[in-house]
């Protein structure tokens, strides 16, 4: 297994590299990141963390590689923005 640090992954590998890597060896890798497009991009799962617990575990079923435009993928990275806003909203104080 992997794991892959927003600064490994923003400063030496690019997203391509990433993939290629992965395509060859077929690892179990965790990538966290805080940005959705890229979770959507990379990921087969979104898993939602908060205060260490899990809320939410979003399954992206599309196939390698992904084309960051394709109606497809804005579908589940909208979906999976919804449900954070969803959540930051349930959890605000009420006016």
């Amino acid at each position: 297994a992997y794991e892959m640090s927003a600064s490994l992954v923003g400063s030496e590998m690019c997203i391509r590299d990433r993939i290629r890597l992965w395509q060859r060896r077929r690892p179990t890798v965790l990538f966290i990141t805080h940005d959705v497009e890229e979770a959507v991009l990379l990921g087969n799962r979104v898993v939602e963390l908060a205060d260490g617990r899990l809320m939410g575990l979003h399954p992206v079923d599309l196939p390698y590689p992904r084309d960051p435009t394709a109606p497809s993928l804005l579908r589940h990275r909208r979906a999976v923005l919804d449900r954070l806003l969803q959540e930051s909203s349930d959890q605000e104080p009420p006016r």
